[in-house]
């Protein structure tokens, strides 16, 4: 009866030791898959045009556009994003009417790609100049080290558009995380 506490105080620490042994393991796969922020600014030149085939009924045009900047993890970048449009033209307001995809292109050729959907106000009407437009965006796939990843975030975009209203430059501004 004398040993009981003595056992007690063994059995504790051999239960410390395999809880130890198996966190120790399990903290370089932890540490490998962990989320890390995505900051990003850049600019793009826009192309606008009529909707094409694949974009759903209601939608008032399609836009392209071809940008470059710098984000976190990746350096410089370049970025191509599709997106079927409509707005509002009484007031303004409009969204993606599919969700938009884009491929950001890092300098060695690594790639994330981004599923995102967008919100905007085009002013002043009825002929608007500029826009202001906020994304959601989440992580549809990547390749070299951004193979699998996972991540979500959003944008903050100024627009500026052409005066015949087939183009325009824009800035942004992107955050978010990344799990790779």
């Amino acid at each position: 009866m004398n040993n009981m506490p003595h056992l007690r105080i063994h059995g504790a620490v051999a239960l410390a030791l395999g809880i130890a042994l198996l966190l120790s393991m399990a903290l370089p796969v932890a540490a490998a898959v962990r989320a890390r922020p995505l900051v990003g600014f850049g600019t793009g030149q826009d192309v606008l045009g009529p909707p094409i085939a694949s974009c759903p009924a209601g939608s008032g045009w399609y836009v392209q556009e071809n940008g470059k900047g710098f984000f976190t993890q990746l350096g410089s970048v370049k970025w191509t994003y599709h997106q079927c449009a409509a707005a509002d033209l009484s007031t303004g307001y409009g969204w993606t009417t599919a969700p938009g995809s884009m491929t950001i292109t890092a300098a060695n050729g690594d790639q994330l790609l981004l599923s995102y959907e967008m919100r905007f106000r085009a002013t002043p009407l009825p002929i608007p100049t500029t826009a202001q437009a906020q994304i959601k965006w989440t992580v549809a796939g990547g390749s070299g080290r951004f193979a699998g990843a996972r991540g979500f975030g959003g944008a903050s975009i100024a627009i500026r558009y052409t005066p015949d209203l087939t183009g325009a430059t824009s800035s942004s501004i992107w955050w978010g995380s990344i799990i790779h």
